[in-house]
Protein backbone atom coordinates (compact mmCIF):
# COMPACT_ATOMS: atom_id res chain seq x y z
CA UNK A 1 0.00 0.00 0.00
CA UNK A 2 2.74 2.59 0.75
CA UNK A 3 4.36 1.87 -2.62
CA UNK A 4 1.07 2.52 -4.41
CA UNK A 5 0.35 5.63 -2.35
CA UNK A 6 3.77 7.23 -2.84
CA UNK A 7 4.14 5.94 -6.38
CA UNK A 8 0.88 7.52 -7.49
CA UNK A 9 2.15 10.89 -6.22
CA UNK A 10 5.36 10.69 -8.25
CA UNK A 11 5.79 12.27 -11.68
CA UNK A 12 7.87 9.33 -12.93
CA UNK A 13 8.90 5.90 -11.67
CA UNK A 14 11.54 3.40 -12.72
CA UNK A 15 10.58 -0.22 -12.10
CA UNK A 16 12.94 -3.18 -12.44
CA UNK A 17 16.57 -2.20 -11.77
CA UNK A 18 17.85 -3.70 -8.55
CA UNK A 19 14.91 -6.09 -8.26
CA UNK A 20 15.42 -9.83 -8.11
CA UNK A 21 13.42 -11.68 -10.72
CA UNK A 22 10.90 -14.39 -9.93
CA UNK A 23 7.26 -14.80 -9.03
CA UNK A 24 7.24 -12.19 -6.28
CA UNK A 25 8.80 -9.52 -8.50
CA UNK A 26 6.46 -10.42 -11.37
CA UNK A 27 3.45 -10.15 -9.05
CA UNK A 28 4.64 -6.79 -7.72
CA UNK A 29 5.09 -5.35 -11.21
CA UNK A 30 1.69 -6.69 -12.32
CA UNK A 31 -0.03 -5.18 -9.25
CA UNK A 32 1.66 -1.81 -9.72
CA UNK A 33 0.71 -1.67 -13.39
CA UNK A 34 -2.87 -2.50 -12.49
CA UNK A 35 -3.20 -0.06 -9.60
CA UNK A 36 -0.89 2.89 -10.27
CA UNK A 37 -2.30 5.95 -11.93
CA UNK A 38 -0.51 9.13 -12.79
CA UNK A 39 3.23 8.69 -13.07
CA UNK A 40 5.16 8.12 -16.24
CA UNK A 41 6.91 4.75 -16.16
CA UNK A 42 10.27 3.37 -17.21
CA UNK A 43 10.33 -0.43 -17.16
CA UNK A 44 13.66 -2.23 -17.30
CA UNK A 45 15.43 -5.35 -16.08
CA UNK A 46 13.22 -7.48 -13.79
CA UNK A 47 10.12 -5.41 -14.63
CA UNK A 48 10.26 -6.59 -18.26
CA UNK A 49 9.74 -10.29 -17.56
CA UNK A 50 6.02 -10.16 -16.65
CA UNK A 51 4.95 -7.67 -19.34
CA UNK A 52 3.78 -10.25 -21.87
CA UNK A 53 1.16 -11.34 -19.34
CA UNK A 54 0.28 -7.78 -18.29
CA UNK A 55 -0.63 -6.27 -21.65
CA UNK A 56 -4.02 -4.92 -20.58
CA UNK A 57 -2.65 -3.44 -17.37
CA UNK A 58 0.25 -1.88 -19.26
CA UNK A 59 -2.11 -0.38 -21.84
CA UNK A 60 -3.59 1.68 -18.99
CA UNK A 61 -0.28 3.58 -19.14
CA UNK A 62 -0.28 4.11 -22.91
CA UNK A 63 1.31 7.44 -23.77
CA UNK A 64 3.40 7.54 -20.59
CA UNK A 65 5.57 4.41 -20.57
CA UNK A 66 9.02 3.48 -21.88
CA UNK A 67 10.62 0.03 -21.85
CA UNK A 68 14.35 -0.53 -22.27
CA UNK A 69 15.11 -4.18 -23.17
CA UNK A 70 18.36 -5.58 -24.51
CA UNK A 71 18.22 -8.45 -27.00
CA UNK A 72 17.83 -11.23 -24.42
CA UNK A 73 15.05 -9.40 -22.60
CA UNK A 74 13.31 -8.66 -25.90
CA UNK A 75 13.48 -12.34 -26.84
CA UNK A 76 11.80 -13.34 -23.58
CA UNK A 77 9.25 -10.56 -23.89
CA UNK A 78 8.17 -11.66 -27.38
CA UNK A 79 8.76 -15.39 -26.82
CA UNK A 80 11.20 -15.66 -29.70
CA UNK A 81 14.84 -16.68 -29.87
CA UNK A 82 17.65 -14.23 -29.20
CA UNK A 83 18.91 -14.98 -32.71
CA UNK A 84 15.59 -13.78 -34.17
CA UNK A 85 15.92 -10.53 -32.23
CA UNK A 86 19.51 -10.02 -33.37
CA UNK A 87 18.48 -10.70 -36.98
CA UNK A 88 15.78 -8.00 -36.92
CA UNK A 89 16.12 -5.71 -33.90
CA UNK A 90 14.11 -2.88 -35.45
CA UNK A 91 11.28 -5.20 -36.46
CA UNK A 92 11.18 -6.73 -32.99
CA UNK A 93 11.21 -3.30 -31.35
CA UNK A 94 8.29 -2.24 -33.57
CA UNK A 95 6.44 -5.42 -32.70
CA UNK A 96 6.88 -4.86 -28.95
CA UNK A 97 5.96 -1.17 -29.16
CA UNK A 98 2.72 -1.93 -31.01
CA UNK A 99 1.85 -4.90 -28.81
CA UNK A 100 2.39 -3.08 -25.52
CA UNK A 101 1.59 0.51 -26.61
CA UNK A 102 4.83 1.86 -25.18
CA UNK A 103 7.95 3.60 -26.46
CA UNK A 104 10.65 0.95 -26.84
CA UNK A 105 14.37 1.50 -26.53
CA UNK A 106 15.99 -1.60 -27.96
CA UNK A 107 19.40 -1.30 -26.31
CA UNK A 108 22.60 -2.28 -28.02
CA UNK A 109 25.68 -0.86 -29.71
CA UNK A 110 23.14 0.58 -32.15
CA UNK A 111 20.05 1.45 -30.08
CA UNK A 112 16.62 1.72 -31.66
CA UNK A 113 13.87 3.96 -30.29
CA UNK A 114 10.39 3.07 -31.56
CA UNK A 115 6.90 4.44 -30.95
CA UNK A 116 3.70 2.35 -30.84
CA UNK A 117 2.90 3.75 -34.31
CA UNK A 118 6.16 2.33 -35.67
CA UNK A 119 8.14 5.58 -36.04
CA UNK A 120 11.79 4.83 -35.36
CA UNK A 121 15.07 6.53 -34.53
CA UNK A 122 18.51 5.01 -34.10
CA UNK A 123 21.60 5.99 -32.15
CA UNK A 124 25.15 4.73 -32.09
CA UNK A 125 26.24 7.56 -29.79
CA UNK A 126 28.15 5.66 -27.14
CA UNK A 127 31.11 3.36 -26.69
CA UNK A 128 32.08 -0.06 -25.38
CA UNK A 129 32.42 1.28 -21.84
CA UNK A 130 28.64 1.64 -21.66
CA UNK A 131 28.38 -2.15 -21.67
CA UNK A 132 29.49 -2.08 -18.03
CA UNK A 133 27.14 -3.59 -15.46
CA UNK A 134 24.57 -1.08 -14.21
CA UNK A 135 24.88 1.26 -17.19
CA UNK A 136 21.38 0.39 -18.39
CA UNK A 137 20.02 1.22 -14.94
CA UNK A 138 21.57 4.67 -15.25
CA UNK A 139 19.92 5.08 -18.66
CA UNK A 140 16.56 4.26 -17.07
CA UNK A 141 17.19 6.85 -14.38
CA UNK A 142 18.09 9.53 -16.93
CA UNK A 143 14.90 8.83 -18.86
CA UNK A 144 12.79 8.96 -15.69
CA UNK A 145 14.41 12.26 -14.73
CA UNK A 146 13.51 13.74 -18.11
CA UNK A 147 9.95 12.40 -17.81
CA UNK A 148 9.64 13.97 -14.37
CA UNK A 149 10.64 17.32 -15.89
CA UNK A 150 7.77 17.10 -18.38
CA UNK A 151 9.28 15.40 -21.44
CA UNK A 152 7.06 13.05 -23.42
CA UNK A 153 8.10 9.38 -23.45
CA UNK A 154 9.52 9.77 -26.96
CA UNK A 155 11.44 12.94 -26.08
CA UNK A 156 12.76 11.37 -22.89
CA UNK A 157 13.82 8.23 -24.76
CA UNK A 158 15.66 10.06 -27.53
CA UNK A 159 17.32 12.56 -25.21
CA UNK A 160 18.06 9.90 -22.61
CA UNK A 161 19.84 7.65 -25.09
CA UNK A 162 21.90 10.57 -26.43
CA UNK A 163 22.81 11.97 -22.99
CA UNK A 164 23.74 8.48 -21.74
CA UNK A 165 25.98 8.00 -24.78
CA UNK A 166 27.53 11.44 -24.34
CA UNK A 167 28.29 10.66 -20.69
CA UNK A 168 30.12 7.57 -21.90
CA UNK A 169 32.07 9.63 -24.45
CA UNK A 170 33.13 12.15 -21.83
CA UNK A 171 34.30 9.48 -19.42
CA UNK A 172 36.14 7.70 -22.23
CA UNK A 173 37.99 10.92 -23.11
CA UNK A 174 38.87 11.51 -19.46
CA UNK A 175 39.99 8.02 -18.50
CA UNK A 176 39.84 5.67 -21.47
CA UNK A 177 37.09 3.79 -23.30
CA UNK A 178 36.89 0.93 -20.80
CA UNK A 179 37.23 0.80 -17.06
CA UNK A 180 34.82 3.50 -15.97
CA UNK A 181 31.92 2.43 -13.78
CA UNK A 182 28.18 2.91 -14.16
CA UNK A 183 28.13 4.95 -10.96
CA UNK A 184 30.37 7.53 -12.66
CA UNK A 185 27.86 8.24 -15.44
CA UNK A 186 25.27 10.28 -13.47
CA UNK A 187 27.77 12.97 -12.50
CA UNK A 188 28.26 13.79 -16.18
CA UNK A 189 24.56 14.39 -16.85
CA UNK A 190 24.12 17.89 -15.31
CA UNK A 191 27.20 19.16 -17.17
CA UNK A 192 25.91 17.72 -20.45
CA UNK A 193 22.49 19.32 -19.99
CA UNK A 194 24.13 22.64 -19.02
CA UNK A 195 26.32 22.54 -22.13
CA UNK A 196 23.26 21.90 -24.31
CA UNK A 197 21.46 24.87 -22.75
CA UNK A 198 24.43 27.23 -23.23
Amino acid sequence: APLLRYGSQAKALVLGPGMSGGREADALVAALLQELSGPALVLDAAALAPLAGCREALRRHAGRAVITPHDGEMARLLDVSREEVLADPLGMARRAAALLQVVVIMKGAYSRIVTPEGDAWASDHGNIGLATSGSGDVLSGIIAGLLARGATPLQAAIWGVWVHGEAGHRLARAQGPVGYLARELPAEVPRILADLAA
